[in-house]
């Protein structure tokens, strides 16, 4: 028997929880868009790419309202989709990379800080409460996905950033 003839379709499974990444402007938001029952979670304003598509293959799409906070309106988000009949079999998170920052504003404003590193006492503590933030946001996702059998799709931009170990010196390193 050949290798092709032993090929067959899969049977069980979850749905993916997938990060797609990639410079700004190179299609993530068009590749998820074409995902199954697509609902496109936009963080950021990137949905002018679905203007020239045609309504019946346009994902829906819910954008954050500016008023509202962030983790409040993810948690009622996840709620409602956990708990109610909807049809979607793909929700994606546009971005997480915005979301990032979503979440830094949010901590410099409820600390009344400048800074992230300057909130709660100083020494960096704030990105760990970040950190707990997204893995909070990773749970509810993770829930959802086994509950609801949906397919959870995070978007993230690729962004090289160089820093100077100090101005003094010329070496510089990317991350």
């Amino acid at each position: 028997m050949s290798l092709l003839q032993q090929a067959k379709k899969p049977t069980g499974g979850e749905p993916p929880i997938l990060t797609i990444v990639g410079s700004a402007g190179t299609g993530k938001t068009s590749l998820a868009g074409q995902f199954p029952n697509t609902l496109l979670v936009a963080i950021e304003d990137g949905t002018t790419v679905f203007e020239n598509w045609d309504d019946e293959v346009k994902p829906d799409i819910l954008q954050k309202p500016d008023t509202q906070d962030i983790k409040e309106f993810l948690y009622a988000l996840l709620v409602e989709l956990g708990t109610t009949e909807h049809g979607y079999k793909t929700i994606v998170f546009d971005s997480i990379t915005a979301l990032n920052i979503a979440f830094e504003k949010k901590v410099c404003k409820d600390e009344n800080v400048a800074a992230v590193a300057d909130s709660f006492g100083g020494y960096f503590k704030g990105y760990s409460v970040i950190a707990d933030w997204h893995k909070w946001f990773i749970d509810l996702c993770i829930r959802l996905r086994d509950k609801k059998n949906i397919a959870i799709v995070f978007l993230s931009h690729l962004e090289i950033e160089k820093i100077k170990n100090s101005p003094d010196e010329a070496s510089e390193y990317a991350v």
